[in-house]
């Protein structure tokens, strides 16, 4: 993904690195695997739930939509408003049930907007710091807000577990029980 996404000057890697291949930081993927986990371990602490999820030849089908969207963008047409409201048509029923101090509930599409908006504040921190820049962008710019929209899509690719929505392989309830 890096590899292509450099040469197609979606973004760049403007600081000098030890270990570079074809432009790109040997670390880069880190950031996107930290994002992974971070997500994973969120589900798992907070007891997340999603209920009523979606069938999972749904989810499946959007996510590879998004996938060949997020690469063939370059070449064919920009297909990322259809795929906002497929988003939309496939989880919007869905809600997350989750545990802070207690169990709480909020649609599935606000959760992963507001993910989102919090990884374009740290993708800020990041371009302020010049780790990585978009391009057209100077480091004193901010990142596009439009990159909300953009890192939503792959967002909705996470495979949240089974077709009764039990989240990240934690079978059972569809939502936290009070303690």
């Amino acid at each position: 993904m890096e590899l292509l996404k450099t040469a197609a000057w979606s973004w760049s890697y403007p600081e000098d690195a030890i270990f570079r291949l074809w432009g790109v930081p040997l670390c880069s993927g880190f950031m996107h695997a930290s994002v992974g986990s971070f997500i994973a371990r969120a589900i798992r602490v907070c007891e997340m739930r999603f209920a009523p999820y979606p069938p999972a030849w749904q989810t499946r089908a959007l996510a590879v939509a998004i996938y060949v969207n997020f690469f063939a963008h370059h070449w064919l047409p920009d297909a990322r408003w259809l795929l906002f409201a497929a988003t939309l048509a496939v989880y919007g029923r869905c809600r997350v049930w989750f545990r802070l101090t207690r169990v709480h509930r909020m649609p599935l599409v606000l959760a992963a907007f507001l993910s989102r908006l919090f990884l374009w504040i740290a993708q800020n921190v990041g371009t302020r710091t010049g780790t990585w820049l978009y391009a057209g962008q100077a480091e004193a710019d901010p990142v596009s807000f439009a990159k909300i929209g953009s890192w939503y899509l792959p967002l909705c690719q996470l495979r949240h577990g089974d077709d009764r929505g039990a989240a990240c392989g934690a079978r059972g309830r569809a939502r936290p029980q009070p303690r």
